[in-house]
């Protein structure tokens, strides 16, 4: 294993700390621009519909531009959280104990997601044909407004949590191949441990702000209070950095055959099975290789994902037969809202054209 350089830590906060997101200040004066030229309108306008429609484009534009600044918001936030992630995990390595090289290990890979993170561009999913709604989404970037960035093979994201990757690219479109699409293999590993409860996390946090947007509740001020109380609790202890550990490998597909939308996204994975040495069967030798619950991260090791990116959590598993060699199971994404899902970052490919192709 590489030993993890400080040096990559300073470079990505200097990164954080002089702008993530070009895309969102091109939009930004893209949109102000836009606005002031709506604003500076003259002569012929004077009747009131022509007024009303007037407002109509400048409220259309305001609309725009609060979401795109909500959206910037939100991943300035992700990223922060990460790198106080990374921070934890970097002071933890640097200690003498048993544990030094997972946590070396895992600021590593937390290193290498946020320098990702960084390069993204953001996108939003426009068309989706009721034909291939579980295997294609279209959105609105293409070869015109790449920025660098995309391009085939580009992984999209949402946050830490894949969902596709670009698997065509035109001048101002291009099309997105799902996780569910059950002709896109991904190589996955089984992660217990802090990345499992940061996934949690997420969860609670988003059950947090629907909370707090929801004033219809019919909730007590006490009942509240307690709720929130919970939330604090939980947040609390999940928080609590544990080192990861991991597990079997295997492959995961989509089982998107259906040719109209489908209320459940199943994933299904095959070949899973462990390489483990004496070390690692002495430490982990009594924990299973994996089990319902379990978080599913890529390994990097496909040519189209980053390693470390969040795919899946396991739903079942099937009985293992005498004779089998490997597991095979069931996941879910960890986008619950896959489905529906209107808002993406696309980052660039980690192999450039003309590499081999594993698809």
């Amino acid at each position: 294993m590489k030993t993890f350089k400080i040096s990559v830590f300073f470079a990505i906060v200097i990164l954080f700390l002089f702008g993530l997101n070009k895309s969102f200040h091109d939009e930004f004066h893209q949109i102000g621009g836009q606005l002031g030229a709506v604003i500076s309108i003259k002569g012929g306008h004077d009747s009131s519909q022509a007024k009303i429609d007037e407002l109509t484009v400048e409220n259309h534009l305001l609309k725009e531009l609060i979401s795109q600044l909500r959206d910037d918001q939100v991943t300035d936030h992700l990223l922060s959280h990460e790198i106080e992630r990374f921070l934890q995990v970097h002071q933890l390595a640097n200690k003498n104990n048993n544990s030094a090289n997972d946590f070396k290990r895992e600021a590593h890979d937390l290193a290498n997601r946020i320098e990702n993170q960084m390069r993204f561009v953001r996108a939003k999913v426009v068309f989706r044909e009721p034909g291939s709604w579980g295997s294609y989404c279209w959105i609105n970037r293409g070869s015109n407004n790449d920025e660098g960035v995309l391009n085939i093979h580009s992984p999209v994201v949402v946050g830490e949590n894949v969902i596709g990757v670009i698997d065509f690219v035109g001048k101002h479109k291009a099309r997105v191949q799902l996780i569910t699409d059950s002709r896109l293999p991904i190589s996955v590993q089984v992660c217990r441990g802090n990345e499992q409860n940061h996934n949690l996390l997420q969860y609670i946090e988003r059950a947090k702000e629907c909370f707090d947007e929801r004033d219809d509740l019919d909730f007590t001020k006490d009942e509240i209070n307690q709720i929130i109380t919970h939330f604090s609790q939980l947040t609390s202890r999940l928080k609590r950095h544990t080192n990861n550990r991991y597990f079997a490998k295997g492959e995961l597909f989509g089982s998107s055959f259906s040719l109209f939308r489908q209320k459940k996204s199943v994933l299904r994975g095959v070949g899973f099975n462990c390489n483990f040495g004496q070390n690692d069967l002495d430490k982990y030798g009594d924990e299973k290789i994996i089990q319902v619950g379990d978080l599913l991260v890529t390994t990097g090791m496909d040519g189209l994902f980053p390693k470390g990116f969040f795919v899946a959590n396991v739903t079942r598993v099937d009985r293992v037969r005498e004779g089998d060699i490997a597991i095979n199971i069931y996941a879910k994404s960890t986008i619950p809202n896959l489905e529906d899902i209107q808002d993406v970052e696309i980052l660039p490919p980690i192999k450039k054209d003309g590499d081999f192709n594993p698809m």
